[in-house]
């Protein structure tokens, strides 16, 4: 697979794990609480107990604590009340979870230089700074075809190849 390597290193440093048969599945979706999951490990923030930072975030789930971490530093907020835990996540808002991680660990690092996007006009309005910052510091490439594509899943693969990039 072409992710092989930054699934091992991500492995080797407790960032992901397996399924609950073992497995990677690296072309599987990954969900927003998955991303968040990473990000935190990445981050080795500490976890915070249940404060209810958003509805659907509940007390005694597996990635609540790490959410509520993120949260507490700034770099997720949701929609105001909700997550959304387990939606898969798109490219648009992996953007957003992704820059704040990297703001986190290289606060000086991140890019400002204007990337342009044939699909631009499709971003939503607030995720344009993220795609950009993600985009001007080569977290997330666009496609071959110009492309961002903003609301196209991003896969397991796709997101610990970028936590893999932070730590290069």
């Amino acid at each position: 697979h072409w992710a092989k390597a930054a699934v091992e290193k991500m492995l080797r440093l407790g960032v992901v794990t397996g399924n609950t048969n073992g497995l990677f599945e690296p072309d599987g979706a990954v969900t927003r609480a998955q991303l968040a999951v990473m990000a935190a490990k990445l981050l080795k923030l500490e976890l915070k107990p249940y404060s209810g930072s958003f509805d659907d975030v509940l007390e005694g789930v597996w990635f609540t604590p790490y959410i509520e971490a993120l949260s507490d530093a700034g770099v997720v907020s949701g929609d105001g009340k909700l997550f959304r835990p387990n939606d898969v996540v798109s490219r648009q808002e992996a953007a957003k979870i992704l820059v704040g991680a990297y703001e986190m660990l290289k606060p000086n690092a991140v890019g400002t230089e204007e990337v342009s996007f044939s699909d631009s006009a499709s971003f939503d309005s607030w995720a344009v700074p993220y795609i950009q910052k993600a985009a001007a510091c080569g977290l997330i490439n666009g496609f071959p075809d110009g492309t961002f594509r903003p609301g196209e899943t991003m896969s397991r693969a796709q997101a610990v190849k970028v936590f893999s990039n932070f730590t290069d």
